[in-house]
């Protein structure tokens, strides 16, 4: 089996991220067996890239499947961390202004969503609402009554309409995974900036200031949110590659700075990084992560319940991480100050990969 080598490089250095052949290793303490792993042959998890970066210094990085250091690659979901960095910096630097009445402009949108329902709740997907189908295609929102008791399928679908204080959960007060809430989340956020487009931010305070040379992004807004026509639901979609993305992942092992400007302050860090609110006071049994924590666009590793177990069991309760469809992965590890992105070609996702694949980077010596 050929050995993948490793030159240990400083993050910060533009030379690592110029054109040119992947960085190899001359460590030998677990770097084949995390090799022979990661990118076994296996037609369910198809990693194409792997980058571990410790100290500020890229450790480890491989690619497979036909793609290069400078090949741009969909990251789905992962590529939320963006949408994190642009609202610390906004909140930080007086960019930004949250929408309180952002549905009230639309006339078919009940009004209590603007009173009840902020970015905080959309971000930590706790807004309170259902949906029977929660796809970005058909989104229907489950606007039951609040009571004690639940509440038949059939009740629901005669009220799906309607929006009352007496929802069947409060915004804040409950917990569920939703790609509904977090294109909302995406809408308020773009509402929200002042002084500067979010579209103009992300191009002129990210893309070109950390010389992301092969990262691009598209917003994509549909109408007809949730039976409201006249609602917009913008969705966000990048491209970039595992270099590019370590010098955004940087930030958060260097207390919000990179290259001696500072983007975001620590209560940023400790917000996005705090479980929700809505998890820890839920009833056993009715979050939609099961042993999965989750503060703000990131996936935490905290037990949050004495009734779950942690989910990376293996791993330490500071681990964070933000996920994508078809398995893309920025998991940090703050205390060693070290992070892992994954971009890969899963056709099924799931944590048990991610465990073993972290495991074995977090034992690199």
């Amino acid at each position: 089996m050929k050995k993948t080598v490793l030159i240990v490089i400083c993050l910060f250095s533009t030379s690592i991220f110029a054109k040119g052949n992947p960085i190899k290793s001359k460590m030998k303490t677990n770097i084949d067996e995390l090799t022979a792993f990661a990118f076994r042959k296996d037609p369910i998890y198809k990693t194409k890239a792997l980058l571990i970066s410790r100290d500020n210094k890229i450790i480890y990085e491989k690619y497979s499947q036909g793609i290069s250091p400078d090949s741009p690659q969909p990251v789905q979901s992962a590529g939320n961390i963006i949408l994190n960095i642009a609202v610390g910096f906004a909140k930080a630097n007086h960019f930004f202004d949250e929408r309180k009445d952002l549905f009230s402009e639309y006339p078919d949108m009940p009004k209590e969503w603007s009173k009840l329902i902020s970015l905080d709740h959309l971000m930590r997907f706790s807004s309170g609402l259902r949906y029977y189908n929660d796809h970005e295609s058909e989104e229907k929102p489950n606007l039951a009554f609040w009571s004690n008791e639940e509440t038949n399928k059939s009740d629901l679908q005669k009220k799906y309409a309607e929006f009352q204080s007496r929802q069947l959960y409060p915004p804040g007060k409950t917990f569920n995974f939703s790609f509904a809430d977090r294109n909302l989340a995406t809408l308020l956020i773009k509402k929200s900036f002042v002084k500067i487009s979010l579209e103009n931010f992300i191009q002129e305070k990210l893309i070109k200031e950390f010389k992301l040379n092969n990262t691009t992004f598209r917003f994509q807004e549909n109408s007809g949110f949730a039976n409201h026509p006249s609602i917009n639901k913008s969705i966000f979609y990048v491209e970039s590659t595992a270099r590019d993305l370590a010098k955004l992942v940087s930030l958060y092992t260097n207390e919000g700075k990179f290259n001696k400007k500072t983007y975001f302050n620590k209560d940023w860090l400790t917000y996005s990084w705090k479980v929700s609110d809505s998890q820890i006071t839920m009833p056993p049994g009715r979050t939609t992560l099961g042993t999965e924590s989750y503060g703000a666009y990131w996936f935490l590793n905290k037990r949050f319940s004495p009734y779950y177990d942690l989910a990376f069991k293996n791993l330490p309760e500071s681990l964070v991480l933000i996920r994508g469809y078809k398995g893309q992965m920025i998991a940090i590890i703050p205390e060693k100050k070290m992070f892992i992105i994954r971009i890969a070609d899963d056709s099924r996702g799931g944590v048990k990969e991610m465990n073993d694949i972290l495991t074995l980077a977090n034992n690199l010596e």
